[in-house]
């Protein structure tokens, strides 16, 4: 009686040993997706950087001046 509930007890560790082992490697294996998408994202975010123009309109630019509108007449501000 005693060697069949150690029999029993041994079987049901090897089925817990190897959940845990294949759980083990799943969570692994969806660690080393995860790191594959942030580097493939920085190096997309790399290019970006390169390829994308980051040149602003210099500070001198000024707009352009807006009609007035005065008795459903349009004309040009004075100056």
């Amino acid at each position: 009686m005693m060697r069949e509930w150690m029999d029993r007890q041994a079987d049901a560790n090897e089925l817990m040993k190897n959940q845990v082992v294949e759980l083990e490697r799943k969570v692994n294996q969806g660690l080393k997706n995860r790191q594959a998408i942030i580097e493939n994202l920085e190096r997309q975010f790399k290019y970006l950087e390169k390829t994308q123009c980051t040149k602003t309109l210099p500070y001198t630019t000024k707009p352009k001046p807006k009609k007035e509108v005065m008795g459903g007449i349009s004309k040009s501000p004075s100056i």
